[in-house]
């Protein structure tokens, strides 16, 4: 017999049927078992990103109880524009747009620019309050804790965000070292990269 040898599996039928791993019926199933991974990806990610106005109120709730600050809301209005691109796309991809490789680049991507979103909260409110600044990591852990179950069939795509999520403070906490509020900042950005 030429080519690979054929593997066994069971049809639930009780009775053992042959198929070859190169066959035309099992690149048919792989197809479309990775079709439907990104299609429930896509539809959970786009119900999640939904829900993120409910933890931008959050933030400025915490902030505004500690000290009244205008950066937090400039902070929630660049999310808000992130987020209506983000929505936007989702949508698109939720109609069937695209290949399935480039719908898991997007999902990609997509991750990765709401884990900066999410990530650039330090730069607006961190060093004001060292008991703020633990709340806030609190939160920023809740919220990548919530994002786990709408990217686990693609995890790398989770691995984007939370990537992306501690980014911008590493590459900054290079040139912002003799800021008077970097070591609480700092030591508030190395507690979220625990998380």
């Amino acid at each position: 017999m030429d080519g690979p040898a054929p593997k066994r599996f069971n049809d639930h039928s009780g009775s053992a049927s042959m198929l070859s791993s190169n066959s035309p019926l099992s690149i048919s199933l792989s197809e479309e078992a990775t079709l439907r991974k990104v299609r429930y990806s896509v539809s959970d990610v786009y119900k999640m990103q939904l829900a993120a106005p409910i933890g931008w109120l959050l933030v400025i709730g915490l902030v505004w109880s500690r000290h009244v600050s205008n950066d937090v809301v400039l902070w929630a209005a660049g999310f808000a524009v992130v987020l209506a691109g983000l929505l936007w796309k989702l949508d698109r991809m939720r109609g069937g747009q695209g290949s399935v490789p480039h719908r898991i680049g997007w999902l990609h991507a997509l991750a990765a620019l709401d884990g900066l979103a999410w990530g650039a909260l330090p730069f607006f409110t961190f060093g004001q309050d060292t008991i703020l600044d633990n709340w806030l990591i609190t939160l920023l852990c809740g919220i990548a804790v919530l994002n786990a179950p709408a990217r686990a069939l693609i995890p790398t795509a989770y691995g984007a965000q939370l990537g992306a999520s501690g980014s911008p403070r590493r590459s900054i906490a290079r040139c912002i070292g003799a800021c008077p509020a970097f070591p609480r900042w700092w030591q508030g950005s190395r507690c979220f990269s625990a998380c």
